[in-house]
């Protein structure tokens, strides 16, 4: 159920949109660059360098922070 309308899984999918993670679920023994890759895995679409780093600079995430755990990373 969205908006009051009973939906499929499969009915609406956005390509734009990977995966919304509420709560910062990320896997904390994974990269941070395996983090932004899963969700493509997931639906099966191909993924190259060029897009992660336009990922990774939306995020502000860039250059050696990709290389490191999620745990590794100051919340702060």
């Amino acid at each position: 159920m969205f908006l009051q309308r009973n939906i499929k899984a499969n009915e609406e999918k956005n390509p734009l949109i990977n995966a919304v993670f509420q709560d910062f679920n990320l896997i904390e023994n994974l990269s941070v660059k395996n983090n932004i890759l899963i969700g493509n895995s997931l639906i099966q679409k191909e993924f190259n360098q060029n897009l992660l780093e336009k990922r990774a600079n939306f995020l502000n995430t860039q250059g050696e922070k990709l290389n490191q755990q999620v745990k590794d990373l100051s919340g702060g």
